[in-house]
């Protein structure tokens, strides 16, 4: 249920194109075992994963056993009351010490309202935490009782499920993202098409095709989305997938290459012209100082 991460198809060998297969995946809900209608809801026994990322939205809290997680890079040991939630920004690797158990919920951003996501996707720090008591016994069953919903056959059990979904990241965003820094002020139809952009920059999108999804005309769109970002549709689409390509160099071995065409460029000399003129150093540059600077 996941996808090699290859360079774009047609792709030719040579200095500006390669295609590749590394041992880094992005996890798409829509090829996963049981999803429904953008969103998978279980208590599943976890196993080891390797380095990856998802297409989608994911909260995760942890029932019992223990393991190492690293996520973008920062490795913390989790055990029971530990609680995630995972951007498709975000990438992150499990390793096992003992079994463990845990609910875990993958949905894609139409599901959830954009007015809770926006201010998630503009926080910088890993979204994590521990609880106990009344905090944890809430949150597990609020997911116990959206895992019942999810595998049940009942009448409402999609309004049941969107509205347990909203008081789950509520809860979730509340304990992980208190110090989480006010998103911009915007009107509902941008911060749809942000949200939108966040999730699904590695997918390259076309502005005429964001633009009809979110209900603009392009040429009106584009005039808008310069208005009120301060930045061109393109300059902001570029912005996601540099940064992007920053935390995978710090946090990750993938080759300059593979971190290329994980964050949505088609064209090699073009990535490293873009990463240059952006953070004033190569990507080999970056990394290599990024990685001195944190062993000093």
């Amino acid at each position: 249920y996941t996808e090699h991460i290859t360079a774009p198809h047609g792709a030719r060998k040579g200095a500006n194109a390669v295609t590749f297969e590394p041992d880094c995946t992005r996890l798409h809900i829509h090829d996963m075992k049981n999803s429904k209608s953008n969103v998978l809801i279980r208590k599943k026994q976890l196993r080891d994963y390797p380095l990856h990322w998802h297409d989608c939205f994911e909260i995760e809290l942890i029932l019992s056993g223990r393991a190492q997680h690293v996520l973008n890079g920062a490795s913390y040991e989790i055990g029971p009351g530990d609680v995630y939630l995972l951007r498709p920004t975000d990438f992150h690797e499990v390793h096992l010490f003992t079994p463990v158990t845990a609910y875990n919920l993958m949905f894609q951003e139409s599901i959830v309202e954009e007015s809770l996501l926006h201010r998630i996707l503009h926080s910088e720090q890993n979204i994590a935490a521990r609880l106990c008591g009344d905090d944890f016994d809430e949150l597990a069953a609020l997911m116990k009782m959206a895992v019942h919903e999810f595998d049940a056959n009942a009448p409402y059990r999609e309004e049941i499920i969107r509205h347990l979904l909203d008081c789950i990241f509520i809860r979730a965003a509340r304990q992980c993202a208190q110090s989480a820094p006010a998103a911009p002020a915007l009107d509902a139809p941008l911060r749809k098409t942000l949200t939108y952009l966040h999730g699904h920059f590695r997918e390259d999108p076309p502005m005429a095709q964001t633009a009809q999804r979110c209900g603009f005309n392009p040429s009106y769109f584009s005039a808008l989305f310069h208005r009120e970002t301060g930045r061109t549709y393109k300059e902001y689409l570029s912005a996601l997938k540099l940064d992007y390509a920053r935390k995978l160099l710090l946090a990750s071995d993938l080759s300059v290459t593979e971190v290329c065409y994980a964050c949505g460029f088609h064209s090699l000399s073009h990535f490293l012209r873009e990463y240059k003129q952006k953070f004033g150093a190569s990507p080999r540059t970056a990394r290599r100082a990024g990685r001195e600077s944190a062993n000093c």
